[in-house]
């Protein structure tokens, strides 16, 4: 049997949620994959499965929305600080085009397309510039077809890299 190897985009579920891996950071002896404190919330669980492996929650910030857990093996991420201009939020369920408008070291919005917005099971989604995670989809207002984006400077922050 092949073992795919995880990264990010990978989807993730805990009981009857679902999410996506926004990254995997190297952390000593395995991987630390990063994604939305929200989805754990509403699964009212700190057990995950992703990939076919099971684990758990290993840290909360649920101020950031960023949750963290464990894995011995991913491809790991790389991380680099948002630009203003052309993105791509991308999940297992595909790759929707976007806008980066807003930028601080924390939170940055983007602009959606309305025919086009990111659904159920996106969130913790990466946010690709140039190849590179720049950011989390945090969450999105679907009345103004914007959304909200941790940055990848924030979330290496949280997880201590």
């Amino acid at each position: 049997m092949t073992i795919n190897m995880l990264q990010c985009g990978d989807a993730l579920s805990s009981g009857r949620q679902r999410g996506t891996v926004a990254a995997f950071l190297s952390a000593g002896n395995g991987y630390l994959g990063v994604t939305a404190a929200h989805i754990f919330q509403y699964s009212g669980s700190d057990l995950l499965e992703v990939g076919g492996v099971k684990t758990r929650v290993s840290s909360l910030r649920r101020e950031y929305d960023l949750a963290y857990f464990r894995v011995p093996q991913a491809k790991a991420t790389l991380l680099c600080p948002p630009e203003f201009g052309e993105a791509e939020v991308s999940s297992r369920l595909g790759i929707r085009r976007c806008r980066v408008s807003d930028i601080s070291w924390s939170l940055c919005m983007i602009v959606l397309s309305p025919g086009d917005m990111p659904g159920p099971g996106e969130s913790g989604a990466p946010v690709v510039q140039g190849g590179r995670v720049v950011g989390m989809l945090s969450s999105i207002n679907l009345n103004t077809c914007k959304g909200t984006m941790i940055s990848s400077e924030l979330m290496a922050r949280e997880a201590g890299a």
